[in-house]
């Protein structure tokens, strides 16, 4: 979608001086991936995943995470408690398949609610709309009182 396009459709149908305005609501999703996330399930595996790996982790590593759990934040600390770059790159390698094992619920992708429409085709969109009804005023506001100063 093209900024003239977004200008377009915001001057046809969302300005105050169109006469085919209405509601207009945009969710930008980005292009790039987001970090993801470990869930707690997974934090809890990264123990005994990395044993089997003959690497120890001292009990209170998981005291050292930020809270934002991401897979690179984790190993972060992890490198930081690991001073052999092999385990490190086992740790690595566990840790992103951790995450696809268990997904966190951030990193899910749902549906959209009920009513919610996605926009592939602007053009198609807008054909598709409806001239409304003029707006027109709610309350007489030849009645209400003026103020003195």
């Amino acid at each position: 979608m093209t900024k003239e396009e977004v200008l377009s459709l915001f001057l046809s149908n969302v300005h105050r001086s169109s006469s085919q305005r209405a509601k207009l609501s945009v969710h930008c999703v980005s292009r790039k991936p987001r970090p993801k996330k470990l869930s707690s399930i997974a934090l809890l595996e990264v123990d005994v995943t990395l044993e089997k790996h003959g690497i120890t982790l001292p009990i209170d590593w998981m005291d050292r995470l930020p809270e934002t759990n991401t897979i690179v934040d984790t190993l972060k600390v992890l490198k930081e408690i690991i001073s052999d770059p092999a385990a490190a790159v086992t740790a690595e390698n566990e840790l992103a398949a951790l995450a696809d094992k268990y997904p966190d619920d951030s990193d899910r992708h749902g549906v959209l609610p009920v009513g919610y429409v996605a926009i592939e085709d602007p053009k198609k969109f807008r054909d598709s709309l409806q001239v409304a009804e003029g707006a027109i005023p709610l309350v007489d506001w030849g009645d209400l009182p003026v103020s003195r100063f």
